[in-house]
């Protein structure tokens, strides 16, 4: 992801990554933001078949992705929720504060978030949205 933010220019606001699947928010500076997340799925299965000596085709990642504008602050700050809460709503971990690979540390020490946020409930700002 940080080698292909430099060369795609854009910032990271947030991101969840799963064992097929990765939660992402971030700021484009160029509006084809399917290239930035083509080059960061292929570099990390490039990176990763070498690495493990593969050299015949390998599915990670899902095909598709869902991609959504963020509207307003209040959009804004469910979809960072719902990123964060993403690895305790699979089971990875009983609290987001848990899991390395996520952005959700960070925010914490921003003061974005309580360290012991989403750790008892699913947070009220995640009903209704449908998502994966």
């Amino acid at each position: 992801m940080r080698e292909v933010k430099s060369e795609k220019y854009f910032s990271m606001v947030a991101y969840t990554i799963m064992d097929d699947h990765f939660h992402w928010i971030i700021r484009p500076v160029d509006p084809d933001f399917s290239k930035i997340v083509q080059s960061v799925k292929l570099r990390f299965v490039h990176r990763y078949k070498k690495q493990a000596g593969i050299n015949e085709h390998l599915q990670i990642w899902q095909k598709r992705f869902w991609d959504h504008v963020i509207r307003n602050e209040t959009d804004l700050h469910r979809h960072l929720d719902y990123v964060h809460y993403n690895p305790v709503k699979h089971g990875y971990v009983k609290r987001p504060l848990d899991y390395r690979w996520c952005s959700f540390n960070r925010h914490v020490e921003k003061g974005n978030y309580r360290s012991d946020w989403g750790s008892v409930k699913e947070p009220a700002s995640l009903s209704k949205m449908d998502l994966e």
